[in-house]
């Protein structure tokens, strides 16, 4: 868009009211807004889309002049507006098949419509006709939280929009922003100041003209906006460190993160101990059971950016786990996450079949701005606090396509530009990717080799049939861009118990916290375990094991507990006993010995 300058002799006041220069453009505009709209709403819209600092202007009229001559005047502004822009004109206006407004013609006018209301005030934009009133909502959002001005910028021939922020928020817009250079403070400065920052650099990335302005120029550009309505986040990278350290100190003095302060949780690789990586892999070993190769390659890509050989461009690792359900693929993601990040939150679990729809990008990236619901995405929420983290896309297979072109980005670069412009760091990251599909398939297909066959063979049988399957329905420059792809083979009896013994165990530590102990016979797991086999015949796995402890051993005892109202008691010894039909719980009072006053 080009800008002209157009004198209101009433305001004594040049204004800047920007001219489109295409019909496209104006299409653009027009397709923000709904069919339903009133007269006044219509002109205020007009007014805040295409005219450079309308904040200024609705100031200056709003403390010379009265409601009713101010009406006039917003009536010569907009008449001025129409005669640079002749087909924003009402009249010019039409509603297309979509019920959409459009300067196409069809037989359907905008004005005469039932879509149009003739000075009724329409919700629908968040301009308000009134100029008072909207001035004085200004002033309150002003000193709440920030309002935005519309400006044209030079560099980019364009108007562009600016948050403007109280002064009191100073050192709420930087606590927790650690950068690395000067030119970090400024980009920070840039996507906290700039409404639709991620539109306009996509803009100048796409657009033939405007991508042959340097990107330094226009980041400049964006820069000086920001701080000509923001003086104040004129920073350098020493000032924004002192903000964050004199906001920690204060917050410690009131004991706001007095609560947090046993907890540490490691956000960078090197925080490791040496000894706790060269023994990573016996470590994951030790709590998951039959993956050894898996587990074998997430240690050594750990191994590898611990020494420093890794590419600093990229994740730590991706990898694809693939195969049948309740094999451990993630499980061993959480405990890999637990493990590493020595933090709960250290896995950001991504479960993909919530993400079937094309828009559902959205809740990873952030909706594009001005859209109702606009949020960060969880990733940029989750990233922000800490970037060491196992991130896990569950079921990969059931999100939609668009999610693998996502994704390419962070497994080759290792960053992903969210929609308010962010750019989010995954270099020290490891991605996982599980699937299941092929399931089905790799089933038929060792049915149909049949019994006979040696279980080696039928094994590797399912494992290139699920290979197969995977291949076939994984975009190929997504599954080129992993660091590896592993099969997770069914568990075996033998393995299944040793599961299960962990499972039992890990489920009944937590009693000693309320003195109880509970102790069981050696041959207890075993004996679940034929259990369970007897009564699922068919669908004996990892996952129905723990189903079955959970249900006849962990349910059953806290019934008891409950029962015999020994929580908040004194020490406490339960024993399991095993029956012909079922378990039986005992209690025992520990005795406690008393010291002898001399």
């Amino acid at each position: 868009m080009h800008v002209k300058k157009v004198y209101i002799r009433p305001l004594s006041l040049t204004i800047k009211v920007l001219q489109a220069e295409t019909k496209k453009e104006l299409s653009t505009e027009l397709s923000k807004l709904e069919s339903d709209i009133s007269s006044k709403s219509y002109q205020s819209w007009v007014l805040e889309t295409f005219i450079a600092g309308i904040n200024q202007v609705f100031e200056s009229i709003v403390d010379h002049f009265t409601i009713e001559k101010a009406e006039i005047i917003k009536n010569t502004i907009f008449r001025e507006v129409i005669k640079l822009n002749p087909l924003l004109d009402p009249k010019e206006l039409y509603i297309d098949v979509s019920n959409q407004i459009s300067i196409t013609k069809t037989p359907n006018k905008l004005v005469g419509s039932a879509h149009w209301k003739v000075n009724e005030d329409s919700s629908n934009i968040a301009i308000i006709s009134d100029f008072h009133k909207y001035f004085e909502l200004s002033k309150q959002a002003r000193g709440q939280d920030h309002e935005v001005e519309t400006e044209y910028s030079d560099v980019l021939e364009m108007g562009i929009k600016v948050r403007i922020f109280n002064k009191k928020l100073k050192n709420t817009l930087m606590f927790g922003f650690c950068p690395k250079s000067e030119q970090d403070v400024k980009y920070h400065v840039i996507i906290t100041c700039i409404d639709s920052l991620h539109d306009i650099l996509s803009l100048v990335k796409n657009d033939p003209v405007k991508k042959e302005i340097p990107m330094s120029k226009v980041l400049q550009d964006l820069y000086d906006w920001s701080i000509h309505h923001n003086p104040f986040l004129k920073l350098r990278m020493r000032d924004v460190k002192k903000i964050n350290n004199s906001v920690k100190d204060c917050r410690v003095a009131v004991g706001k993160d007095s609560n947090k302060s046993n907890y540490k949780g490691r956000t960078n690789i090197s925080q490791i101990p040496k000894k706790d990586i060269l023994q990573l892999e016996t470590d994951l070993n030790s709590q998951l059971f039959g993956q050894e190769e898996a587990v074998k390659m997430v240690s050594s890509a750990y191994q590898r950016a611990y020494s420093g050989v890794k590419n600093p461009r990229s994740p730590i690792g991706c990898f694809l786990f693939y195969g049948g359900t309740s094999t451990g693929k993630t499980e061993l993601a959480r405990v890999l996450a637990k493990t590493i990040t020595n933090d709960p939150k250290g896995l950001l679990k991504i479960t993909c079949n919530t993400l079937q729809a094309s828009h559902s990008v959205a809740t990873l990236i952030g909706a594009p701005p001005g859209y109702v619901g606009y949020e960060e995405g969880c990733l940029a929420d989750s990233m922000s606090k800490n970037n060491f983290k196992v991130i896990l896309f569950d079921e990969v297979d059931k999100a939609h396509p668009n999610i693998y072109d996502l994704v390419l980005e962070m497994i080759e670069e290792g960053k992903l530009m969210i929609s308010n412009g962010e750019i989010l760091d995954f270099t020290q990251c490891m991605i996982i990717f599980t699937s299941n599909m092929g399931q089905q398939e790799a089933q038929t297909s060792v049915s149909t080799a049949g019994f006979a066959t040696p279980l080696r063979d039928r094994t590797r049988l399912k494992e290139q049939e699920f290979l197969r399957i995977v291949e076939k329905e994984i975009k190929p420059e997504f599954l080129a861009r992993l660091d590896g792809k592993f099969y997770f083979k069914d568990l075996t009896e033998e393995t299944l118990l040793k599961a299960g013994t962990l499972y039992l165990k890990n489920r009944t530590d937590n009693l000693s916290e309320n003195n109880i102990t509970f102790t069981y016979p050696d041959k207890l797991p075993e004996v679940l375990m034929e259990r369970c086999k007897k009564d699922n015949p068919k669908g004996f796995h990892a996952r129905t094991f723990n189903n079955y402890i959970e249900s006849k051993v962990i349910q059953r005892l806290g019934n008891y507990i409950i029962g015999s109202e020994l929580i908040g008691t004194k020490s406490v010894s339960i024993s399991l006993s095993i029956t012909k039909t079922g378990y039986t719980f005992r209690q025992k009072q520990v005795k406690t010995t008393k010291r002898k006053s001399k």
